[in-house]
């Protein structure tokens, strides 16, 4: 009888550290998943933050390459003004020496 009842004490014992085990199992798995998860989370809000900083580069680029554009401009009406202002100037010369041979 205290064989039985000690096998009996055994089988329960194995019982419950089986079952702990289980739980254990459970819980580690529950875990992993719930890093996974964090992990995935995390990861598209970093994709979502390079697709916006990608975003402002494109557009900061298209800004500046229209600001160049406009500087060039801007100096190609300054060299005109400055050829239109000499050719002026010359002719200006050019008549004030006619006007002085007249005199």
């Amino acid at each position: 009888m205290y064989f039985e009842s000690y096998r009996w004490f055994l089988t329960l014992k194995l019982l419950i550290v089986t079952v702990l085990l289980y739980i254990f199992a459970f819980l580690f798995l529950f875990k992993i998943l719930l890093l996974l998860e964090s992990h995935a989370t995390e990861k598209k809000q970093l994709v979502n933050e390079i697709v916006s900083l990608k975003k402002g580069k494109d557009s900061y680029e298209r800004q500046s390459s229209r600001r160049e554009i406009h500087v060039k401009q801007v100096q190609n009406e300054a060299h005109r003004g400055l050829d239109a202002l000499h050719d002026s100037e010359e002719k200006i010369q050019t008549l004030r020496n006619q006007a002085s041979i007249l005199l």
